[in-house]
């Protein structure tokens, strides 16, 4: 009837498979050994914190849940320079590859800092209304991390530094206007991406202009699968001039990555794991 804490090195998925189990998995340690070979495919962090438990279910449960109220609550009162990378922002889909989680919230200090709260559309942005203004002038811009923006407050990203330009120096205009810009960004997106968000989702917004943003650096890589060999995204070829989809993205629905990724979408004390 014990538990104990240390921290060790690790170099093995194994064993960071195990000590992910070991931390979120609210059953007995006979359960815990067959969860052991499971093979997840993660790349381990340098150091990993295992706990190990008794072989009752409760105790385990009730110290995990512990363990996590406490770090949420602490969380709250640290000062934001010693506050800690976690959250899960990104999802599967099986149109447009990732796109953001509705309402995710959750830390980015790995490049800059931010407090990120996806809105409940599933954009890095503020709320916005499918329904516009008469007298708005609405811009849609869209591209991948440079658009998202999770390492820079709201006010900062590309969008809201543009709309209050716009509204500041087009007096001509937004003396009877006024300028919205929405953004979509994803990281990790290709153009093929954007086309398919502009299609299906951007175009319930009424957009005046749509502003593709667009980085030569790997965005045209990105709809090359002979290039990217990355099953995750959708691919279109050219065909008689028409643009034809020839690959959708698969998605993982296996058991074990389900398993996974319902503790780490749920359980900050994970998240902490991942980026440790």
């Amino acid at each position: 009837m014990f538990m104990q804490f240390f921290l060790k090195q690790s170099n093995s998925t194994n064993d960071f498979a195990s000590a992910f189990i070991f931390f979120t998995t609210p059953i007995g340690a006979y359960d815990l050994l067959i969860f052991k070979s499971l093979n997840f495919s993660i790349s381990p962090p340098k150091q990993t914190a295992i706990f190990f438990a008794s072989k009752e279910p409760f105790e385990h449960s009730a110290i995990t849940l512990f363990l996590e109220l406490f770090i949420r609550i602490s969380i709250n009162f640290l000062p934001s320079n010693y506050l800690p990378t976690y959250g899960i922002y990104q999802k599967s889909s099986s149109i447009i590859g990732q796109k953001l989680v509705p309402n995710s919230k959750g830390v980015w200090n790995r490049e800059g800092f931010s407090k990120v709260e996806i809105n409940s559309k599933g954009w890095n942005d503020y709320e916005r209304n499918y329904q516009k203004s008469e007298k708005s002038i609405r811009i849609a811009i869209v591209g991948d991390s440079f658009i998202e923006a999770l390492q820079v407050d709201k006010s900062n990203a590309v969008g809201q530094v543009m709309e209050l330009w716009l509204n500041n120096n087009c007096d001509s205009i937004s003396d009877d206007y006024t300028f919205e810009v929405l953004s979509f960004g994803v990281s990790g997106w290709g153009t093929a991406q954007m086309y398919l968000t502009i299609r299906d989702e951007v175009i319930l917004y009424k957009p005046d202009y749509v502003v593709l943003a667009f980085f030569p650096g790997n965005d045209l890589k990105n709809n090359i699968y002979e290039l990217e060999l990355n099953p995750y995204r959708p691919y279109f070829e050219l065909k008689n001039d028409d643009l034809v989809l020839s690959r959708s993205p698969i998605t993982d629905t296996n058991l074990k990555r389900e398993i996974y990724r319902f503790f780490r979408d749920n359980l900050i004390i994970v998240q902490l794991i991942r980026e440790s």
